[in-house]
């Protein structure tokens, strides 16, 4: 993107984010610069080289009370969007995921997978071993959890088969016993329209999980 260490960079708040535009590295008149980006509320910045543990090679920081002029706040979740020499923040519209890639097993082709995991998945009722049934439509799909059993098990996949639904099974997450783990992929992702790479939003209730397609043009992207 550019971004190198070293490089001087625009910091400019933005309505419910960030904007960061990499600057000409031959630029004639710094004061001039700066003063307009102070103009708009915003700092100039240099690109830092990180060799820590957790964070190596280029890196943006920056800190201080016009952060809040772009409505952002401590704790708050952001989408990024990074072009050569332009990153833009926006403010997470809540609880936000990514469509993922996996390899069809019959096709051996990269395939959409969305997949949630966690406790708060059990405490919405979809612990180890329930049965759901996710549903497409056009940018949602709907997971709705139903009763655990062979013959309700029968009646499911009945009525998966009849109205071309996807039935999923909760496992449990191999990583934390107590979280719950769901995957969804194939078909449904394509009848709902997500492809890799596509956000969407999570909502859930007891019994119920609603993943949204998110619409990046409603955040300015």
């Amino acid at each position: 993107m550019g971004f190198v260490a070293g490089a001087l960079v625009q910091a400019i708040p933005e309505p419910q984010g960030m904007r960061f535009t990499l600057c000409d590295e031959n630029i004639s008149r710094y004061s001039e610069l700066s003063h307009a980006t102070a103009g708009q509320n915003g700092k100039l910045i240099q690109v830092i080289f990180s060799n820590n543990n957790k964070n190596y090679g280029p890196m943006i920081t920056t800190s201080g009370q016009y952060l809040l002029s772009g409505g952002l706040s401590i704790g708050d979740r952001l989408i990024v969007q990074c072009r050569p020499g332009l990153i833009r923040m926006r403010k997470a519209p809540g609880t936000v995921g990514a469509v993922g890639s996996c390899i069809d097993r019959y096709t051996g082709k990269a395939a959409p997978v969305i997949r949630l995991c966690g406790q708060w998945l059990a405490e919405a009722g979809f612990v180890r071993d329930a049965l759901a049934v996710a549903t497409p439509e056009p940018g949602c799909i709907t997971l709705d959890l139903h009763d655990r059993g062979i013959e309700q098990y029968s009646l499911l996949v009945k009525h998966a088969r009849e109205n071309k639904l996807k039935l999923v099974q909760i496992r449990q997450y191999y990583k934390n016993k107590n979280s719950s783990f769901a995957a969804i992929k194939g078909q449904s992702l394509a009848q709902a329209g997500f492809g890799v790479g596509d956000l969407f939003r999570l909502s859930s209730e007891y019994g119920l999980v609603r993943l949204q397609k998110l619409d990046l043009k409603s955040l300015g992207f």
